[in-house]
């Protein structure tokens, strides 16, 4: 049975349409071409290249975005809290879980930002006789250096946002643009997050 040029054209296109969506869930080519049923994978960067898979998957992004109700302005928003709770972090100082005479506060009393994030452990031991007991509390910390990665993490996915561009990626054309400059501020015990455009 021969099929007719339309009907090839409307296999095709649901092809496509179907390469687009299953290249929104990684941005895989090669793995959206797999699995939207060509045996090749390299023809993904082909179909990409096409004007009519563009304008599908841009068509689909848009759409995902109005469902989301999420855009590029809402993400740099949320990695910027990200990375100012971070650097708030780094400016803590362990002397605000004890108190003027030098005794562990009770937890409820710690600053949140201790017992939301900072304390990864928590470990207590009695000794002694029962008219003298000792108690011993060992509280871990996590690590200025953890933070600090967590902290680079976050940058370079604010180099990568979409408004940012720090980073450019292969194909992109690199036009003239303003600078954006993000300062990790330390001002005695604090610290902070300095952005300039």
């Amino acid at each position: 049975m021969f099929r007719t040029q339309d009907q090839l054209q409307t296999k095709f296109e649901a092809r496509l349409q179907r390469f687009a969506e299953e290249y929104l869930l990684d941005l895989s080519p090669s793995g959206a071409a797999r699995r939207a049923g060509w045996k090749n994978g390299a023809v993904g960067m082909q179909l990409l290249r096409r004007p009519d898979t563009q304008r599908i998957v841009a068509e689909l992004m848009a759409e995902r975005r109005h469902r989301l109700c999420v855009d590029a302005d809402t993400v740099l928003q949320a990695l910027l809290m990200q990375l100012e709770r971070l650097t708030a972090m780094l400016g803590q100082d362990l002397a605000e879980l004890y108190s003027e005479n030098g005794q562990l506060l009770p937890v409820k009393q710690w600053p949140a930002i201790w017992r939301e994030r900072l304390i990864t452990g928590i470990d207590t031991s009695q000794a002694g006789t029962s008219d003298d007991v000792t108690e011993t509390v060992k509280v871990k910390r996590e690590s200025t250096l953890a933070i600090e990665k967590q902290i680079t993490e976050v940058l370079c996915k604010i180099g990568d946002h979409t408004q940012v561009k720090a980073f450019p990626t292969p194909g992109d054309k690199l036009a003239p643009r303003e600078a954006i400059e993000i300062t990790v501020v330390h001002v005695g015990d604090r610290t902070g997050v300095k952005i300039e455009a």
